[in-house]
């Protein structure tokens, strides 16, 4: 169970990077983190896409 919850999580992180990198990046990968509601257990909050936006763009 261990090692599928680590899996996950680092599955999780490389999403993250990737969507970052794909256009968040005049933000720090730990604001682009909170913005879209990452907890450091791999957990992302249940938000709406349109939430996550104007959250973003409320730094921009």
């Amino acid at each position: 169970m261990e090692l599928l919850e680590y899996a996950m999580k680092q599955s999780t992180e490389e999403w993250i990077k990737e969507r970052w990198v794909n256009g968040y990046q005049n933000t720090s990968l730990d604001e682009f983190k909170e913005a879209i509601g990452y907890r450091n257990n791999g957990i992302i909050e249940e938000k709406s896409i349109n939430d996550i936006l104007g959250d973003l763009a409320k730094q921009f």
